[in-house]
């Protein structure tokens, strides 16, 4: 009888089955446990993202309020960030003065004039979790989940294009940053007075000569450029190209002329 018991496998079956079955539910625990710490990584990055982009307009905003929206005149305010919360120390909006440039010209047949040749600054904020890269440029907001992607305009400057009674004019305020090279909780922007470059002057008929307008935006984020023009120029008098960090608007002056306002604004960004 206690021979039979010993040779019998029935007890280390059932052992074995509760420790398979142990085994299959610390599995599915720690499988569940993994997906939950990576949908909450995710769900901090894109909190985090989400954040920046809404203060990067808020930025956006407040130099407006300073440059475009204010008669011209030098101006100071400040900005709070909520990136300092939510972002380790590296992760803070960076400040480069030197990226990017923007050139406008004016083209009679192959002589081209150039008017004004500026550096623009960035400001940056890339995530070192999901890659996405958010920035300010001259009054551009946009946003790419990574330096591969196309960028979202997430916000649009204060660039126009209008006709009215038949006359065109074309208005450029460009805005030029610089300063502390990183932010973190608070932003002062102080605004210089506008320099006009082409203040009002008519392009074309009875005017400067010229057949064409061509701007020109050498950037890292020469895609969201060119979206944001696209959007600016009317289709039919415009030809937009692309080539690496670099888009061209050629644009078709009008046979009535073409009232072109063009002048910038150097802006200083410091904070803490």
């Amino acid at each position: 009888m206690l021979r039979e018991l010993a040779t019998d496998g029935r007890a280390v079956s059932h052992v074995l089955g509760v420790v398979l079955v142990v085994a299959v539910v610390l599995a599915g625990v720690v499988s569940i446990v993994g997906f939950g710490i990576t949908g909450l990584t995710d769900s901090t990055a894109d909190l985090s993202d989400t954040a920046v982009e809404r203060d990067l307009t808020g930025i956006a905003g407040a130099i407006d309020s300073v440059t475009v929206d204010g008669a011209s005149a030098a101006g100071t305010t400040t900005v709070e960030l909520s990136t300092g919360d939510l972002a380790e120390s590296r992760d803070r909006v960076t400040v480069d003065g030197t990226a990017g440039t923007l050139t406008v010209a004016v083209r009679a047949g192959d002589t081209e004039r150039e008017l004004a040749n500026t550096s623009l600054g960035v400001l940056e904020y890339e995530n070192p979790g999901s890659n996405a890269r958010i920035a300010y440029q001259s009054g551009l907001v946009f946003s790419a989940p990574d330096r591969g992607a196309t960028p979202a305009v997430v916000r649009s400057n204060a660039f126009s294009h209008r006709t009215v009674d038949g006359v065109s004019s074309l208005t450029l305020p460009v805005i030029r940053v610089e300063g502390q090279t990183r932010l973190d909780q608070r932003l002062v922007v102080t605004a210089g007075v506008a320099r006009n470059r082409h203040p009002g002057v008519l392009v074309g008929e009875n005017g400067t000569d010229a057949d064409e307008v061509v701007l020109r935006v050498d950037s890292a984020y020469s895609a969201g450029w060119a979206l944001a023009l696209r959007e600016l120029f009317p289709a039919e008098q415009t030809t937009i190209s692309r080539t690496g960090a670099t888009v061209e608007v050629v644009y078709d002056v009008p046979p009535t002329g073409l009232f072109l306002h063009l002048y910038r604004h150097d802006v200083r960004l410091d904070g803490r």
